[in-house]
């Protein structure tokens, strides 16, 4: 593909958007992973928040998913 400044984009020719799907899976994986062993030594969900670089939204939101699948 050709974009504007004669630059070409190789697009690998086994990405697939189920693989790109399990990426994003696994990164949120990996992030609630983190989540959950911070929380479990006793950090605050700001502290988690700082700790890691994520907005304490985003914390929020999988220690509620976290807490739903516990259940």
């Amino acid at each position: 593909m050709q974009i504007p400044g004669g630059k070409k984009l190789n697009f690998e020719p086994n990405f697939t958007l189920k693989s790109s799907l399990l990426l994003v899976q696994d990164k949120v994986q990996y992030r609630q992973k983190k989540i959950l062993e911070l929380r479990k030594a006793g950090f605050s969900n700001v502290g988690i928040s700082d700790k890691l670089g994520y907005c304490l939204s985003t914390v929020e939101k999988d220690i509620q998913k976290l807490r739903l699948g516990a259940l």
